[in-house]
């Protein structure tokens, strides 16, 4: 809990801000080299948006700093649609094509002089980003109402998680949907997956926990101590007393016999219905074996940057499917209701069913040259603590 958390609650009905700041880059590159941050009066930033719909503010709380955040910089990110609605301006005066950075994140509307449907938004009211690559890294964002989901329990979410919260759309919303949209799990069914450590993997084995089903997470040592190793088992394992999980260390698995010896432990042939990849190469392989026939492996990212590789027999006797799921383009397809939908569940499931965001660092906007070195140390960590950037004044 966060007893302390009571900032937002303020005259939040009457949200105003002294000072704007951003994060933002003129040019596409290393996010350490070209990302600037940018501060000035409040009453001077208010950038003048070419869409007459970008009229209702929103504070900016928090937003999390994502690998596509990233690869969008570097100019390496697609977009998910081909007329991908336009970012609200930079409000830099200086010369240059300034873009802001940030994908994700959540805050509060402001006072605004525009009309909305949903009593959900009026100034005060939390809201959570229905577009992606809107430039969430700012104090203050203008946004149309249809790019905004109202968080209707937003108090208590912040209450229970804290900044931890602004993760839980994303991280949670990737999770989710692999976990529903390409296999009926029941309770008993065994889900299997690579990245354990990491916060979607986080997510995966949370949101398996009141629901039944078993996890199986596989993760490496690299270069982690056996202290530093076990320390993260533990840390996987902890508080999870509903599901038989199993964290298995990839690297011992390339051996056959532990191979057996997992596969030995599994309730039954049928069981593991789902693979979630984020990896790729040999570890994919390890998901394919484990799975039972007609299962599904579903690849959300390529960390090792090995392409999935399916042997024949694989797609001829045991007939698994191979899937990819894309989580951006999930939310620009999407109907307001399903995105709204997803949303309601994931905070439900947070305050009704004890799940828990991952846990997170946080800094300044002004701090991101820390936050960016602290992101290159995640490997010594034994679970990985997603960057999460406040975006207040």
């Amino acid at each position: 809990m966060f007893p302390s958390k009571q900032l937002h609650r303020i005259s939040r009905s009457r949200i105003t801000s002294r000072t704007y700041h951003e994060l933002s880059y003129a040019e596409k590159g290393e996010p350490f080299d070209v990302l600037e941050y940018f501060k000035q009066d409040a009453n001077l930033a208010r950038p003048v948006s070419s869409h007459p719909d970008y009229t209702i503010p929103v504070q900016m709380m928090h937003a999390p700093w994502n690998p596509a955040d990233k690869n969008k910089i570097q100019g390496k990110y697609p977009s998910p649609q081909s007329n991908p609605p336009p970012q609200p301006p930079s409000a830099r005066a200086n010369g240059g094509d300034w873009k802001v950075a940030g994908s994700e994140g959540w805050g509060h509307v402001m006072d605004h002089n525009g009309a909305l449907d949903s009593p959900h938004l009026t100034p005060g009211s939390w809201v959570t980003l229905g577009h992606s690559g809107m430039g969430t890294f700012r104090s203050q964002l203008w946004l149309p109402p249809t790019a905004m989901i109202p968080v209707e329990r937003g108090d208590e979410l912040y209450d229970s998680q804290g900044p931890a919260a602004a993760s839980l759309f994303q991280l949670g919303g990737t999770a989710f949907n692999m976990l529903t949209e390409f296999e009926t799990l029941r309770e008993g069914s065994v889900v299997v997956q690579n990245a354990g450590n990491s916060g979607v993997g986080w997510m995966v084995s949370q949101l398996c926990k009141f629901r039944q089903i078993q996890v199986i997470s596989l993760v490496r040592r690299g270069t982690k101590t056996p202290e530093e190793y076990d320390l993260m088992v533990n840390a996987l394992t902890e508080n999870h007393t509903n599901t038989t999980r199993i964290v298995a260390e990839e690297d011992v698995l390339e051996d056959k016999d532990a191979f057996k010896s997992l596969q030995s432990g599994l309730p039954n042939e049928s069981a593991v219905r789902l693979g979630i990849n984020a990896v790729g190469g040999p570890s994919a392989t390890l998901l394919l074996r484990l799975l039972a026939p007609g299962g599904t492996l579903v690849t959300y990212g390529g960390m090792s940057m090995k392409p999935v590789t399916v042997a024949t027999p694989q797609l001829i006797f045991r007939d698994v499917n191979v899937r990819g799921y894309w989580h951006s383009r999930w939310m620009s397809q999407a109907f307001v209701k399903q995105k709204k939908h997803l949303v309601d569940q994931l905070v439900d499931d947070v305050l009704d069913h004890g799940v828990q965001c991952p846990p997170v660092q946080v800094f300044a906007l002004s701090e991101m040259k820390e936050a960016l070195e602290f992101e290159l140390q995640q490997s010594k960590e034994a679970i990985r603590r997603k960057v999460v950037l406040d975006c207040r004044e």
